[in-house]
């Protein structure tokens, strides 16, 4: 069985690998990218997922219909008015090369300081924060949400709901990717789901470039930490995944089903993720190491099956771009020959494939992913 730390290991693999490439993917390109079906599977909207019908098969159909009721936020009380002019000093500041400052800093930290240890932020010094939202400087306006993001996971209570509407809002209103991804990476921290937004982010992550960290973000927000997540959001992130679009947010999508779903519906969780490795759609090397470890799951064959494919597939293809998803894909099963409970015949075939790949891959990458492999088949 995979060990916890490859699979968080090949997971950071994954997303950071994806954030170098995601610039580059285009839709057109990543249709071509890997073949939409193993042999003798079903493509994303044929018989794999004869559960759902077609015209349910596609995200923005949950996020359309998505009616769960939303809070109606308390106000805030009054900003600690130290945090002002600690705000008009990061607007002044001269950042370094790398865009940092030591007035943002102080400020941060001295927000950080006022929580007490297992407490929650005081009041003022949230509402001082969120203040900084509106603050004239760009610069400003992002220390506030590192401020927010800092203070907000485990210390931010009975303001949640307002401070996750008001960086929405901010999210909503920027103009580009950068603008919104301190906004994105503070709701991060945040539990949208729980705090009552799930809906309001859905509908966003499906408006919004599914290539973009902050779209990824966001889509993380949909459960609290370590915690699960509600069946809305985990149907959307399945569907996500199933209409295989490139990016992060699909890849951030595969780790919501496979981690974060719901505590009731775990049994459902196998075929989900049987779905995509017999669909063969991007997130089959995070559901490969996720349907192993459940040994119940009846799904387990289809993932010697389905790498066997994935492997072959990439023997003759000599272009990066053709074939960069299933790498990062492959990132996970890397040392399939190793894990526990693989009889001798699936090895073998794995170990096969590898060793053919090794020595007639078109690719430098391609064959760099077989040697990984082969020095597993040892």
């Amino acid at each position: 069985m995979p060990s916890k730390n490859h699979v968080s290991h090949s997971l950071s693999v994954l997303c950071v690998a994806a954030l170098a490439v995601a610039s580059c993917s285009k839709k057109d390109d990543a249709t071509k990218a890997e073949p939409t079906k193993t042999e003798g599977a079903a493509a994303p909207n044929g018989s794999a997922a004869a559960a759902n019908p077609p015209s349910a098969r596609v995200p923005s159909a949950i996020a359309a219909k998505c009616n769960l009721p939303e809070p109606t936020p308390a106000k805030l009380g009054a900003p600690d008015s130290s945090y002002a002019a600690m705000f008009d000093a990061v607007a002044k500041c001269d950042a370094d090369a790398y865009g940092r400052c030591d007035a943002a800093d102080d400020l941060v930290e001295k927000a950080k300081k006022s929580v007490p240890e297992g407490g929650e932020a005081p009041g003022g010094v949230v509402a001082a924060c969120v203040a900084g939202l509106d603050h004239a400087s760009e610069r400003a306006r992002k220390t506030a949400a590192d401020c927010l993001m800092e203070i907000g996971q485990f210390n931010i209570k009975k303001e949640k709901a307002f401070v996750v509407a008001r960086l929405l809002d901010k999210v909503e209103a920027a103009k580009d990717s950068l603008e919104r991804l301190p906004y994105a990476q503070a709701l991060g921290k945040l539990d949208t789901a729980g705090a009552g937004y799930t809906c309001r982010v859905i509908r966003l992550i499906d408006k919004l470039p599914k290539d973009e960290a902050a779209t990824a973000d966001l889509m993380g927000s949909l459960h609290g930490f370590l915690s699960h997540a509600t069946d809305v959001p985990f149907d959307y992130a399945y569907e996500l995944v199933m209409a295989d679009q490139p990016g992060v947010t699909s890849a951030r999508a595969m780790e919501f089903i496979a981690t974060f779903w719901p505590e009731a519906r775990k049994g459902e969780v196998c075929d989900r993720l049987g779905n995509i490795l017999k669909a063969g759609v991007d997130g089959w090397g995070q559901a490969s190491t996720a349907v192993w470890k459940d040994e119940s799951c009846k799904h387990r064959d289809a993932v010697v099956t389905n790498a066997v494919a994935k492997l072959k597939w990439l023997e003759p293809k000599a272009n990066f771009k053709e074939i960069d998803r299933p790498l990062l894909n492959a990132n996970f099963i890397d040392d399939l020959p190793t894990w526990e409970g693989i009889s001798d015949a699936q090895k073998k075939s794995v170990c096969d494939a590898a060793k053919s790949l090794e020595a007639n891959a078109k690719n430098e990458d391609a064959q760099s992913l077989a040697k990984k492999i082969v020095r597993n088949c040892k």
